[in-house]
Protein backbone atom coordinates (compact mmCIF):
# COMPACT_ATOMS: atom_id res chain seq x y z
CA UNK A 1 0.00 0.00 0.00
CA UNK A 2 0.85 3.55 -0.94
CA UNK A 3 0.71 7.32 0.18
CA UNK A 4 1.24 10.07 -2.18
CA UNK A 5 1.35 14.08 -0.20
CA UNK A 6 0.30 15.52 -3.08
CA UNK A 7 -1.50 14.76 -6.40
CA UNK A 8 -4.00 16.08 -8.87
CA UNK A 9 -6.33 13.35 -9.68
CA UNK A 10 -9.61 15.81 -10.41
CA UNK A 11 -7.71 18.09 -12.26
CA UNK A 12 -7.58 16.57 -16.09
CA UNK A 13 -10.93 15.38 -16.22
CA UNK A 14 -12.27 18.59 -15.03
CA UNK A 15 -10.99 20.87 -17.71
CA UNK A 16 -12.37 18.24 -20.66
CA UNK A 17 -15.72 20.57 -21.01
CA UNK A 18 -17.57 23.97 -19.55
CA UNK A 19 -20.03 22.17 -18.57
CA UNK A 20 -20.44 20.06 -15.04
CA UNK A 21 -22.54 17.50 -16.41
CA UNK A 22 -20.41 16.93 -20.07
CA UNK A 23 -16.94 16.39 -17.93
CA UNK A 24 -15.44 13.06 -17.80
CA UNK A 25 -14.94 11.77 -14.16
CA UNK A 26 -12.09 11.63 -12.49
CA UNK A 27 -12.02 7.53 -13.04
CA UNK A 28 -11.25 8.46 -16.63
CA UNK A 29 -7.78 7.29 -17.73
CA UNK A 30 -6.24 9.12 -20.39
CA UNK A 31 -3.61 7.57 -22.80
CA UNK A 32 -2.15 9.16 -25.67
CA UNK A 33 0.60 7.03 -28.12
CA UNK A 34 2.49 10.61 -28.70
CA UNK A 35 2.81 11.74 -24.71
CA UNK A 36 6.35 10.89 -24.97
CA UNK A 37 6.85 13.89 -27.36
CA UNK A 38 5.45 16.19 -24.77
CA UNK A 39 7.27 14.93 -21.31
CA UNK A 40 5.22 12.42 -20.05
CA UNK A 41 2.55 15.20 -18.94
CA UNK A 42 -0.83 14.35 -21.34
CA UNK A 43 -1.31 10.62 -20.46
CA UNK A 44 -3.00 10.12 -16.65
CA UNK A 45 -0.69 9.87 -13.63
CA UNK A 46 -3.00 9.62 -11.17
CA UNK A 47 -6.56 9.20 -11.95
CA UNK A 48 -9.15 7.44 -9.60
CA UNK A 49 -8.69 4.36 -11.86
CA UNK A 50 -4.84 4.63 -11.22
CA UNK A 51 -4.66 4.96 -7.40
CA UNK A 52 -7.04 1.91 -7.27
CA UNK A 53 -4.40 -0.16 -9.62
CA UNK A 54 -1.75 1.47 -7.22
CA UNK A 55 -3.04 0.82 -3.93
CA UNK A 56 -2.65 4.06 -2.68
CA UNK A 57 -4.91 3.81 0.16
CA UNK A 58 -4.40 7.13 1.30
CA UNK A 59 -3.34 10.03 -0.86
CA UNK A 60 -3.41 14.23 -0.63
CA UNK A 61 -5.87 15.71 -3.19
CA UNK A 62 -4.83 18.74 -4.24
CA UNK A 63 -7.34 21.34 -5.60
CA UNK A 64 -6.09 24.27 -7.73
CA UNK A 65 -7.59 26.78 -9.73
CA UNK A 66 -5.44 27.58 -12.73
CA UNK A 67 -3.87 30.88 -12.84
CA UNK A 68 -4.37 33.93 -15.29
CA UNK A 69 -1.67 33.58 -18.06
CA UNK A 70 -1.52 30.21 -18.20
CA UNK A 71 -3.71 30.29 -21.58
CA UNK A 72 -0.98 32.20 -23.31
CA UNK A 73 1.00 29.12 -22.77
CA UNK A 74 1.18 27.98 -26.55
CA UNK A 75 1.65 24.13 -25.40
CA UNK A 76 -1.53 24.41 -23.57
CA UNK A 77 -3.25 26.22 -25.84
CA UNK A 78 -2.89 24.98 -29.53
CA UNK A 79 -1.51 21.78 -28.77
CA UNK A 80 -2.74 19.73 -25.67
CA UNK A 81 -6.33 19.94 -26.53
CA UNK A 82 -5.61 18.75 -30.16
CA UNK A 83 -3.91 15.55 -29.14
CA UNK A 84 -5.71 14.70 -25.26
CA UNK A 85 -8.95 15.61 -24.32
CA UNK A 86 -8.42 18.91 -22.45
CA UNK A 87 -11.27 21.22 -23.56
CA UNK A 88 -10.26 24.12 -25.66
CA UNK A 89 -12.84 26.54 -24.40
CA UNK A 90 -11.71 25.77 -20.70
CA UNK A 91 -7.98 26.57 -21.57
CA UNK A 92 -8.84 30.03 -23.25
CA UNK A 93 -11.15 30.86 -21.08
CA UNK A 94 -8.68 31.04 -17.54
CA UNK A 95 -9.36 34.74 -17.10
CA UNK A 96 -10.85 33.84 -13.93
CA UNK A 97 -12.82 36.43 -12.06
CA UNK A 98 -13.42 34.31 -9.04
CA UNK A 99 -11.43 32.09 -8.31
CA UNK A 100 -12.73 30.69 -5.21
CA UNK A 101 -15.64 29.65 -7.05
CA UNK A 102 -13.38 27.19 -9.30
CA UNK A 103 -11.87 25.56 -6.58
CA UNK A 104 -14.90 24.93 -5.10
CA UNK A 105 -16.47 23.65 -8.53
CA UNK A 106 -13.27 20.93 -8.87
CA UNK A 107 -14.17 19.78 -5.13
CA UNK A 108 -17.64 19.11 -6.34
CA UNK A 109 -16.44 17.38 -9.32
CA UNK A 110 -14.00 14.99 -7.30
CA UNK A 111 -16.93 14.49 -4.60
CA UNK A 112 -19.23 13.27 -7.95
CA UNK A 113 -16.48 10.81 -9.28
CA UNK A 114 -15.72 9.12 -5.74
CA UNK A 115 -18.41 6.70 -6.01
CA UNK A 116 -19.95 5.52 -9.28
CA UNK A 117 -21.34 2.31 -10.42
CA UNK A 118 -19.90 -0.34 -11.74
CA UNK A 119 -15.92 1.24 -10.57
CA UNK A 120 -14.08 -1.11 -9.00
CA UNK A 121 -13.72 0.73 -5.28
CA UNK A 122 -15.02 3.34 -3.71
CA UNK A 123 -13.05 6.92 -2.74
CA UNK A 124 -13.80 8.65 0.63
CA UNK A 125 -13.28 12.39 1.04
CA UNK A 126 -11.69 12.28 4.71
CA UNK A 127 -11.92 15.11 7.46
CA UNK A 128 -10.72 13.36 10.48
CA UNK A 129 -7.97 10.48 10.50
CA UNK A 130 -10.04 8.23 12.22
CA UNK A 131 -12.50 7.73 9.38
CA UNK A 132 -10.38 6.64 7.03
CA UNK A 133 -11.61 3.28 5.78
CA UNK A 134 -8.59 0.73 6.64
CA UNK A 135 -9.32 -1.62 3.76
CA UNK A 136 -10.44 1.16 1.25
CA UNK A 137 -8.95 4.19 -0.36
CA UNK A 138 -8.83 7.45 1.35
CA UNK A 139 -8.53 10.93 0.06
CA UNK A 140 -7.72 14.06 2.05
CA UNK A 141 -8.33 17.78 0.59
CA UNK A 142 -5.32 20.35 0.23
CA UNK A 143 -5.13 23.80 -1.62
CA UNK A 144 -2.62 24.72 -4.06
CA UNK A 145 -2.32 27.98 -3.82
CA UNK A 146 -3.84 31.48 -1.83
CA UNK A 147 -4.76 33.15 -5.39
CA UNK A 148 -8.08 31.63 -4.26
CA UNK A 149 -8.73 33.81 -1.60
CA UNK A 150 -9.00 37.16 -3.34
CA UNK A 151 -10.70 38.13 -6.67
CA UNK A 152 -9.05 41.61 -6.50
CA UNK A 153 -5.94 43.13 -5.01
CA UNK A 154 -7.63 45.34 -2.72
CA UNK A 155 -10.01 42.21 -1.33
CA UNK A 156 -9.50 40.95 2.36
CA UNK A 157 -8.26 37.85 1.92
CA UNK A 158 -9.32 36.19 5.05
CA UNK A 159 -13.06 35.94 4.97
CA UNK A 160 -12.82 33.49 2.62
CA UNK A 161 -9.71 31.71 4.41
CA UNK A 162 -12.28 31.57 7.22
CA UNK A 163 -14.38 29.64 4.67
CA UNK A 164 -11.87 27.19 3.68
CA UNK A 165 -11.53 26.18 7.56
CA UNK A 166 -15.52 25.91 7.68
CA UNK A 167 -15.70 24.12 4.44
CA UNK A 168 -17.60 20.72 4.59
CA UNK A 169 -14.75 18.92 4.03
CA UNK A 170 -10.99 20.14 6.24
CA UNK A 171 -7.85 20.41 4.19
CA UNK A 172 -4.64 19.46 5.56
CA UNK A 173 -2.69 22.17 4.31
CA UNK A 174 -2.44 25.12 1.92
CA UNK A 175 0.51 26.10 -0.31
CA UNK A 176 0.24 29.74 -0.23
CA UNK A 177 2.26 30.82 -3.56
CA UNK A 178 2.08 29.10 -6.93
CA UNK A 179 3.17 30.35 -10.62
CA UNK A 180 2.27 34.07 -10.42
CA UNK A 181 2.93 37.07 -7.97
CA UNK A 182 0.67 37.46 -4.82
CA UNK A 183 0.19 39.53 -2.02
CA UNK A 184 1.61 37.12 0.56
CA UNK A 185 5.67 36.11 -0.43
CA UNK A 186 7.65 36.41 -3.18
CA UNK A 187 7.30 33.26 -5.38
CA UNK A 188 10.57 30.96 -7.02
CA UNK A 189 10.34 30.97 -10.37
CA UNK A 190 8.56 28.18 -11.93
CA UNK A 191 6.57 28.43 -15.04
CA UNK A 192 9.37 28.20 -18.08
CA UNK A 193 6.77 27.39 -20.94
CA UNK A 194 5.94 31.19 -21.68
CA UNK A 195 8.18 34.19 -22.27
CA UNK A 196 7.77 35.86 -19.14
CA UNK A 197 8.01 39.29 -20.94
CA UNK A 198 4.30 38.68 -22.46
CA UNK A 199 2.99 37.96 -19.39
CA UNK A 200 5.23 39.75 -16.57
CA UNK A 201 3.00 38.54 -13.80
CA UNK A 202 5.03 34.72 -13.68
CA UNK A 203 8.22 36.72 -12.90
CA UNK A 204 8.89 36.83 -8.76
CA UNK A 205 8.52 39.98 -7.41
CA UNK A 206 9.41 41.49 -3.49
CA UNK A 207 11.77 40.39 -0.82
CA UNK A 208 10.07 37.86 0.91
CA UNK A 209 6.67 37.47 3.42
CA UNK A 210 4.19 40.53 3.52
CA UNK A 211 2.28 41.88 6.36
CA UNK A 212 -0.53 40.44 4.73
CA UNK A 213 1.16 36.73 4.47
CA UNK A 214 1.85 37.17 7.98
CA UNK A 215 -2.09 37.38 8.90
CA UNK A 216 -2.92 34.91 6.30
CA UNK A 217 -0.57 32.25 7.65
CA UNK A 218 -1.19 33.01 11.33
CA UNK A 219 -4.71 32.58 10.63
CA UNK A 220 -3.96 29.43 8.85
CA UNK A 221 -2.07 27.63 11.25
CA UNK A 222 -4.87 29.29 14.09
CA UNK A 223 -6.98 26.35 15.76
CA UNK A 224 -9.67 28.76 16.63
CA UNK A 225 -12.49 29.79 14.57
CA UNK A 226 -12.11 26.93 12.15
CA UNK A 227 -10.05 24.01 11.57
CA UNK A 228 -5.87 24.23 11.59
CA UNK A 229 -4.48 24.25 8.35
CA UNK A 230 -0.70 23.60 8.08
CA UNK A 231 1.98 25.93 5.56
CA UNK A 232 3.26 23.88 2.63
CA UNK A 233 6.38 26.13 1.53
CA UNK A 234 6.77 24.62 -1.84
CA UNK A 235 7.10 27.63 -4.36
CA UNK A 236 7.96 30.12 -2.09
CA UNK A 237 11.50 31.93 -3.25
CA UNK A 238 14.74 31.27 -0.67
CA UNK A 239 14.66 34.66 0.60
CA UNK A 240 10.40 33.93 1.69
CA UNK A 241 11.32 30.88 3.44
CA UNK A 242 13.97 31.90 5.40
CA UNK A 243 11.81 34.78 6.49
CA UNK A 244 8.93 32.60 7.33
CA UNK A 245 11.43 29.80 9.08
CA UNK A 246 12.11 32.76 11.55
CA UNK A 247 9.14 34.49 11.97
CA UNK A 248 7.21 31.00 12.62
CA UNK A 249 10.55 30.23 15.23
CA UNK A 250 9.72 33.80 17.05
CA UNK A 251 6.20 33.01 17.61
CA UNK A 252 5.49 30.13 20.74
CA UNK A 253 2.31 29.33 19.63
CA UNK A 254 4.01 28.58 15.97
CA UNK A 255 7.19 26.84 16.58
CA UNK A 256 6.20 23.79 17.33
CA UNK A 257 3.91 22.98 14.09
CA UNK A 258 5.43 21.22 11.42
CA UNK A 259 6.46 22.57 7.91
CA UNK A 260 5.37 20.90 4.67
CA UNK A 261 7.43 20.69 1.62
CA UNK A 262 4.78 18.55 -0.36
CA UNK A 263 6.58 17.95 -3.88
CA UNK A 264 10.11 19.37 -4.27
CA UNK A 265 13.37 18.09 -4.80
CA UNK A 266 16.68 19.30 -3.47
CA UNK A 267 19.21 21.55 -4.35
CA UNK A 268 22.01 19.58 -2.76
CA UNK A 269 24.04 22.74 -1.46
CA UNK A 270 23.77 25.21 1.09
CA UNK A 271 21.14 28.59 0.70
CA UNK A 272 24.74 30.78 2.01
CA UNK A 273 25.52 33.21 -0.73
CA UNK A 274 29.10 31.94 -1.56
CA UNK A 275 28.26 28.33 -1.79
CA UNK A 276 25.20 29.13 -4.00
CA UNK A 277 27.80 31.13 -6.03
CA UNK A 278 30.28 28.25 -6.90
CA UNK A 279 27.39 26.48 -9.21
CA UNK A 280 26.33 29.74 -11.12
CA UNK A 281 27.32 30.08 -14.12
CA UNK A 282 26.15 33.39 -15.95
CA UNK A 283 24.58 36.17 -14.49
CA UNK A 284 22.36 38.70 -16.57
CA UNK A 285 20.77 42.14 -15.11
CA UNK A 286 17.42 42.60 -17.24
CA UNK A 287 16.75 46.30 -16.86
CA UNK A 288 13.68 46.36 -18.20
CA UNK A 289 12.16 43.26 -16.37
CA UNK A 290 14.13 44.40 -13.23
CA UNK A 291 15.37 40.96 -12.92
CA UNK A 292 18.54 39.10 -12.60
CA UNK A 293 18.41 36.27 -15.02
CA UNK A 294 20.63 33.07 -13.44
CA UNK A 295 22.25 30.02 -14.77
CA UNK A 296 23.39 26.62 -13.10
CA UNK A 297 26.07 24.27 -12.88
CA UNK A 298 24.41 21.10 -11.15
CA UNK A 299 26.07 19.97 -8.30
CA UNK A 300 27.21 16.43 -8.51
CA UNK A 301 25.77 13.47 -6.27
CA UNK A 302 26.31 9.95 -5.73
CA UNK A 303 27.86 8.13 -8.25
CA UNK A 304 27.28 4.40 -9.72
CA UNK A 305 29.57 2.77 -11.93
CA UNK A 306 30.15 5.17 -14.80
CA UNK A 307 27.45 7.59 -13.81
CA UNK A 308 27.08 9.98 -11.87
CA UNK A 309 23.79 11.85 -10.54
CA UNK A 310 22.97 15.24 -10.19
CA UNK A 311 20.98 17.94 -8.35
CA UNK A 312 18.99 21.20 -9.54
CA UNK A 313 20.28 24.16 -7.83
CA UNK A 314 17.24 26.12 -9.01
CA UNK A 315 15.99 27.88 -5.43
CA UNK A 316 12.57 26.39 -5.75
CA UNK A 317 14.41 23.12 -4.63
CA UNK A 318 15.38 23.14 -1.01
CA UNK A 319 18.74 23.74 0.28
CA UNK A 320 20.23 21.94 3.18
CA UNK A 321 19.21 24.50 5.21
CA UNK A 322 15.52 24.42 4.38
CA UNK A 323 15.88 20.40 4.35
CA UNK A 324 16.47 20.61 8.58
CA UNK A 325 14.09 23.67 9.38
CA UNK A 326 11.42 20.71 8.10
CA UNK A 327 13.11 17.57 10.25
CA UNK A 328 13.52 19.72 13.35
CA UNK A 329 9.22 21.15 12.73
CA UNK A 330 8.22 17.27 13.10
CA UNK A 331 7.23 18.30 9.22
CA UNK A 332 6.98 16.32 6.09
CA UNK A 333 9.13 16.47 2.63
CA UNK A 334 7.58 15.00 -0.56
CA UNK A 335 9.94 14.35 -2.95
CA UNK A 336 8.53 15.43 -5.98
CA UNK A 337 8.03 12.65 -9.31
CA UNK A 338 9.56 15.30 -11.98
CA UNK A 339 12.76 14.24 -13.77
CA UNK A 340 13.85 18.22 -14.17
CA UNK A 341 13.58 18.86 -10.60
CA UNK A 342 15.64 15.76 -9.18
CA UNK A 343 19.00 16.98 -11.67
CA UNK A 344 18.31 15.01 -15.00
CA UNK A 345 17.45 18.52 -17.04
CA UNK A 346 20.93 20.16 -18.02
CA UNK A 347 19.70 23.64 -19.34
CA UNK A 348 19.02 24.97 -15.28
CA UNK A 349 17.87 28.31 -15.04
CA UNK A 350 15.60 31.08 -13.50
CA UNK A 351 14.74 34.63 -12.87
CA UNK A 352 15.01 36.20 -9.10
CA UNK A 353 14.00 39.92 -8.57
CA UNK A 354 17.03 42.56 -8.80
CA UNK A 355 15.99 43.69 -5.04
CA UNK A 356 15.73 40.08 -4.05
CA UNK A 357 18.89 38.62 -5.83
CA UNK A 358 21.03 41.16 -3.89
CA UNK A 359 20.01 40.90 -0.86
CA UNK A 360 20.44 37.44 -0.95
CA UNK A 361 24.03 37.05 -3.16
CA UNK A 362 27.47 37.23 -1.52
CA UNK A 363 30.65 36.33 -3.79
CA UNK A 364 32.73 33.41 -3.06
CA UNK A 365 36.62 34.23 -2.77
CA UNK A 366 38.98 33.23 -5.14
CA UNK A 367 40.24 30.42 -2.88
CA UNK A 368 36.83 28.83 -2.78
CA UNK A 369 36.67 28.80 -5.88
CA UNK A 370 39.89 27.11 -6.56
CA UNK A 371 38.74 24.47 -3.93
CA UNK A 372 35.66 23.88 -5.61
CA UNK A 373 37.49 23.20 -9.04
CA UNK A 374 35.13 26.07 -10.73
CA UNK A 375 35.28 29.96 -12.05
CA UNK A 376 33.44 32.69 -10.83
CA UNK A 377 30.29 33.27 -12.84
CA UNK A 378 30.17 35.63 -15.87
CA UNK A 379 27.95 38.72 -15.43
CA UNK A 380 26.49 41.29 -18.14
CA UNK A 381 24.55 44.19 -18.95
CA UNK A 382 23.07 43.69 -22.09
CA UNK A 383 21.17 46.24 -24.05
CA UNK A 384 17.03 46.14 -24.49
CA UNK A 385 17.85 44.43 -27.82
CA UNK A 386 20.19 41.25 -26.17
CA UNK A 387 17.60 41.08 -23.50
CA UNK A 388 14.96 39.84 -25.32
CA UNK A 389 17.12 37.96 -27.29
CA UNK A 390 18.48 36.45 -24.35
CA UNK A 391 14.68 35.95 -22.48
CA UNK A 392 13.50 34.21 -26.06
CA UNK A 393 16.75 32.11 -25.88
CA UNK A 394 15.87 31.15 -22.14
CA UNK A 395 12.12 30.40 -23.00
CA UNK A 396 13.12 27.94 -25.85
CA UNK A 397 15.66 26.16 -22.72
CA UNK A 398 11.95 25.67 -21.01
CA UNK A 399 10.39 24.19 -24.17
CA UNK A 400 13.48 21.72 -24.73
CA UNK A 401 13.19 20.40 -20.97
CA UNK A 402 9.36 19.40 -21.90
CA UNK A 403 9.53 18.56 -25.52
CA UNK A 404 12.52 16.09 -25.06
CA UNK A 405 11.38 12.65 -26.76
CA UNK A 406 12.99 9.76 -25.87
CA UNK A 407 14.67 7.29 -27.75
CA UNK A 408 15.28 3.87 -27.40
CA UNK A 409 18.59 3.23 -25.07
CA UNK A 410 20.40 -0.15 -24.30
CA UNK A 411 19.60 -2.52 -21.32
CA UNK A 412 21.81 -1.96 -18.18
CA UNK A 413 20.59 -4.82 -15.41
CA UNK A 414 16.49 -4.88 -15.39
CA UNK A 415 16.20 -1.44 -16.19
CA UNK A 416 16.55 0.58 -19.50
CA UNK A 417 19.83 2.73 -19.17
CA UNK A 418 17.53 5.95 -19.09
CA UNK A 419 15.24 4.46 -16.79
CA UNK A 420 18.15 3.26 -14.62
CA UNK A 421 19.45 7.16 -14.24
CA UNK A 422 16.11 8.48 -13.29
CA UNK A 423 16.30 6.15 -10.47
CA UNK A 424 19.48 6.83 -9.80
CA UNK A 425 18.50 10.69 -9.37
CA UNK A 426 15.60 9.64 -7.91
CA UNK A 427 17.38 7.65 -4.92
CA UNK A 428 20.38 10.94 -5.02
CA UNK A 429 17.77 12.92 -4.04
CA UNK A 430 16.14 11.10 -1.39
CA UNK A 431 19.11 9.87 0.35
CA UNK A 432 20.95 13.62 0.11
CA UNK A 433 17.73 14.47 2.72
CA UNK A 434 18.42 11.39 5.09
CA UNK A 435 22.06 12.47 4.70
CA UNK A 436 21.37 16.49 5.68
CA UNK A 437 18.44 15.75 8.06
CA UNK A 438 19.84 13.08 10.29
CA UNK A 439 18.77 9.47 11.07
CA UNK A 440 15.47 11.39 12.08
CA UNK A 441 14.72 12.39 8.87
CA UNK A 442 14.00 8.81 7.45
CA UNK A 443 10.86 9.22 9.23
CA UNK A 444 10.03 12.81 7.92
CA UNK A 445 10.32 12.14 4.21
CA UNK A 446 7.96 10.47 1.65
CA UNK A 447 6.37 10.57 -1.81
CA UNK A 448 4.72 13.68 -2.71
CA UNK A 449 4.79 12.88 -6.29
CA UNK A 450 2.62 16.14 -7.85
CA UNK A 451 1.29 13.86 -10.39
CA UNK A 452 -1.51 15.50 -13.22
CA UNK A 453 -0.02 19.11 -12.37
CA UNK A 454 2.62 19.27 -15.06
CA UNK A 455 5.03 16.93 -14.53
CA UNK A 456 7.59 15.18 -16.57
CA UNK A 457 7.62 12.12 -14.65
CA UNK A 458 10.84 10.15 -14.11
CA UNK A 459 10.70 7.67 -16.48
CA UNK A 460 11.11 4.88 -14.31
CA UNK A 461 7.81 5.44 -12.79
CA UNK A 462 5.79 7.34 -15.38
CA UNK A 463 2.77 7.02 -12.72
CA UNK A 464 1.26 6.37 -9.18
CA UNK A 465 0.70 2.45 -10.68
CA UNK A 466 4.27 1.97 -10.87
CA UNK A 467 4.63 2.59 -7.12
CA UNK A 468 5.43 -1.23 -6.24
CA UNK A 469 8.09 -1.45 -8.79
CA UNK A 470 9.68 2.07 -7.83
CA UNK A 471 10.02 0.37 -4.12
CA UNK A 472 11.19 -2.65 -5.29
CA UNK A 473 13.78 -1.00 -7.49
CA UNK A 474 15.00 1.87 -4.95
CA UNK A 475 15.73 -1.05 -2.88
CA UNK A 476 17.99 -2.98 -5.35
CA UNK A 477 19.40 0.48 -6.37
CA UNK A 478 20.61 1.54 -3.14
CA UNK A 479 21.77 -2.16 -2.39
CA UNK A 480 23.89 -1.75 -5.75
CA UNK A 481 25.12 1.61 -3.82
CA UNK A 482 26.48 -0.02 -0.46
CA UNK A 483 28.20 -3.09 -2.71
CA UNK A 484 29.73 -0.05 -4.62
CA UNK A 485 31.03 2.15 -1.89
CA UNK A 486 30.95 0.12 1.25
CA UNK A 487 30.24 0.83 4.84
CA UNK A 488 30.84 4.28 4.63
CA UNK A 489 28.08 4.85 2.18
CA UNK A 490 25.83 3.30 5.22
CA UNK A 491 26.80 5.13 7.60
CA UNK A 492 26.71 8.21 5.93
CA UNK A 493 23.38 7.96 4.72
CA UNK A 494 22.05 6.18 8.20
CA UNK A 495 21.01 3.69 6.44
CA UNK A 496 19.52 0.17 8.38
CA UNK A 497 17.05 -2.26 7.36
CA UNK A 498 16.61 -0.65 3.80
CA UNK A 499 13.02 -2.40 3.01
CA UNK A 500 11.79 -1.28 5.96
CA UNK A 501 13.09 2.51 5.68
CA UNK A 502 11.45 2.34 2.13
CA UNK A 503 8.02 1.84 3.78
CA UNK A 504 8.52 4.32 5.61
CA UNK A 505 9.23 6.73 2.78
CA UNK A 506 6.42 4.89 0.48
CA UNK A 507 3.61 4.69 3.02
CA UNK A 508 3.67 4.85 6.63
CA UNK A 509 5.29 8.43 7.66
CA UNK A 510 2.73 9.74 5.31
CA UNK A 511 0.02 7.90 7.16
CA UNK A 512 1.35 8.48 10.33
CA UNK A 513 1.55 12.41 9.94
CA UNK A 514 -2.41 12.38 8.39
CA UNK A 515 -3.05 10.33 11.66
CA UNK A 516 -1.23 13.39 13.95
CA UNK A 517 -2.62 16.18 12.60
CA UNK A 518 -6.02 15.32 10.59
Amino acid sequence: MYFDLHLHPALKSFLTHPEADRRDDCWTTYRNCIDFVVGNIIDSQSSLEQLSHGRVRLAVANIYALEDGLNEIGVLRKLAPAISHLHRDVIKDLRVRDYFTRFSEEITHLENSLDIPGRPNVFKLISKAQDAEPDGYNLVLAIEGAHILKASAGEDPLPKLDALKNFRHRFLYLTPVHFTRNTYCTHAFAMKLINPRKVPKFLPSGTGLTEEGKRVFKRAYSDVGGERLLIDVKHMSLSSRQQFYDWKRADPALRDLPIIASHTGVTGISWKGDIRELYTKEKVLLPTLDQWAIRYRRPRGIALGDYTATFNPTSINLYDEDIREVVRSGGLIGVMMDQRQLGVARKLYEYFGRDDYNSLNRAATPNTYARAGTTAASVSFPSEKEEKQLVKKLTRHGHGELLNPLSGQPQLGNLRRTQRRHLLHLANNLLHIVRVGGPGAWRCVCIGSDYDGLVDAPNNCRNVTEYRELETHLYEIIHDLIREHGAAFEKTYHLGDVRTQLRWFCEENGTDFVRRWL
